[in-house]
Parts: structure tokens; sequence; C-alpha cells
């Protein structure tokens, strides 16, 4: 049985160490979900920068389907979360921490941002296919993401949005591999040895 894109259970002794853990975790991440959207939005280059595979043109939406599910996963991986339910507080944690710097706006700002974000993004797009017409998908803004407070307007650049998500993990896995850490990665090992009890 694959336990992600790169190994199968059999390449892993019992128990799982907790660096064989954050392995497994890294690999699903990558090359079940991010890496996947990033080919699909910004295309695939070689080494040397040529373009392998081009991006797949109005593949927007289908980004933000695979990797919205993103912000609430990884703030319960970092908290420790093991019950039920609280999605919405935990998709908004797991915004800020991709992009912290969105607790320094005014705070009614991030709030609505948030809002549009779980409410006409993740939620719309899970429960009805698309997002609603207060996300506007956009390839020209330098930032992942803007908003337009003017007409509450939460404005997506896909094209960046995944390559910071990428790096968020790259950073939550170099944390996570520092034994000095000892409180995140007790959390992590309780949220991970909870989604595999049952695999």
């Amino acid at each position: 049985m694959w336990m992600s894109p790169s190994y199968l259970s059999t390449a892993f002794e019992r128990p799982l160490s907790i660096d064989d853990k954050i392995t497994i975790f890294i690999d699903r991440t990558l090359g079940w979900q991010l890496d996947i959207a990033d080919k699909i939005i910004n295309g695939e280059t070689s080494s040397d920068g040529h373009l392998i595979t081009p991006p797949i043109q109005h593949s927007g939406i289908a980004v933000l389907h695979i990797v919205l599910s993103y912000f609430e996963m990884i703030a319960k991986t970092e908290e420790g979360y093991v019950q039920p339910k609280k999605s919405e507080e935990h998709f908004k944690r797991g915004v800020l921490s991709v992009f912290p710097s969105l607790k320094n706006p005014p705070v009614p700002i991030t709030d609505e941002l948030l809002k549009i974000l779980y409410s006409g993004g993740r939620c719309e797009l899970y429960h009805g296919g698309l997002t609603d017409s207060r996300i506007v998908l956009i390839g020209d803004i330098e930032a992942p993401m803007g908003f337009d407070p003017a007409n509450k307007k939460l404005l997506v650049n896909p094209h960046r949005l995944v390559p910071a998500m990428k790096n968020h993990l790259r950073q939550f896995e170099s944390r996570l591999r520092d034994p000095n850490n000892k409180e995140l990665r007790e959390s992590f090992e309780k949220r991970f040895d909870y989604e595999d009890q049952d695999r």
C-alpha cells in the first residue's frame, strides 16, 4: 500500500519514528496536492529552466479545489487538534499561518478577507463547485492575494498562491525537523497519528 507518492508501507519499520512521519506527511502534501496544483497552474520546468509541460488554461478554479484544504489541515497539524468540527476556525488560523502579514492590516479588513475566503471560497467550492462573486481570480497581481475594500472583493492569484503554500510547507518541515521544537513536534505527531489510525 502506498503511504505517499514516493513510499510504500514496506519502506518503513514499525512503529514509525517521528522523522518517518514527517517524511510521509511532507511527501503526501507535496506529491498528492501542492506539486500537482503547481504543475497545473504554472506548468513544469526542467532544472535548466526550460518549459517541459505548459500550464493548463482556465485552471484557477480547479487549483483552488486542490489547495484550499491546506489551510485547515496545516492549522490542525500545528495545533495537534484531534477532534471533529471547528473547520472555519482552523481554516482561518491556517491562512494566517501561511500569510502572517495578514495579522498586520486593520483587523476589519483581515476579518473580511478571511470570511470571504472561507465562505465564498472553501465552502462554495466544496459544496457548490464554484467560488462566489466576491472572489476574483487574477493573474496580474504580485501577491498571492489582495483585497479590494471598496468593492469587498478578494483577489486571488493562483499562480502565486501555490508557490507560497509550498514555501510555507518547506518552512514547516524545517521547524518539525528541529528537535528543539518539542511542542510543535508533539502536536504534529498527535495529529498525524489521529489521521492515520485507520490506514
